[in-house]
C-alpha cells in the first residue's frame, strides 16, 4: 500500500502547517475487505490521533458494474462467511422487484451461480456482477 515516493512526508508537512495554523483536519480512508484490518488498527490511526486529527471518515469501496444502459451499485452485509444482506445502492435502469428477486435467491443460495430473472437478463447479469465484485472487496 503505497502512495508514491514522497507522499507521506509532504502528507506530513501539510498536517504540520494546519496545526501551527489553527486549523484542524481529518483523514479519508477507503475501506476494502483486504485493508480493514490495517485502516481500523489502533497502531494505525494513532498516530493521526496524536498529531491531532479531529475527524475520520472510513468510506466502503463498492464498485459499480454495468452492461450497456444498465448500472448497478450493490452493498453486501455478511457474518459468519455468509451472504445476510444485499442492498442497491445506486442503480441505473434497474427494475426494484428485479434486484429484491436477485437478492432474495442469492441470500437463500449463498451463490450468485443463479439463473437470470425471465425477462431482464441484462440487469440480472449487472446486479449479479455487482454482487460478485462486492463480495470480493
Amino acid at each position: 500500500m503505497t502512495a508514491g515516493k514522497g507522499v507521506h512526508e509532504r502528507l506530513e508537512r501539510k498536517i504540520d502547517e494546519l496545526k501551527e495554523a489553527g486549523i484542524f483536519f481529518a483523514l479519508s480512508f477507503t475501506v476494502t475487505r483486504s485493508n480493514f484490518a490495517i485502516v481500523t488498527d489502533l497502531d494505525f490511526v494513532s498516530p493521526s490521533v496524536r498529531a491531532e486529527c479531529r475527524l475520520f471518515f472510513f468510506a466502503a469501496y463498492t464498485p459499480v458494474r454495468a452492461e450497456g444502459d444498465v448500472s448497478a451499485t450493490v452493498e453486501v452485509t455478511g457474518a459468519g462467511g455468509k451472504v445476510t444482506g444485499l442492498r442497491l445502492v445506486e442503480g441505473r435502469n434497474i427494475e426494484p422487484s428485479v434486484a429484491d428477486a436477485l437478492f432474495a435467491a442469492v441470500r437463500d443460495a449463498q451463490s450468485t451461480a443463479g439463473d437470470a430473472v425471465s425477462g431482464a437478463t441484462a440487469t440480472s447479469n449487472v446486479v449479479l456482477k455487482a454482487i460478485e465484485a462486492a463480495t470480493k472487496q
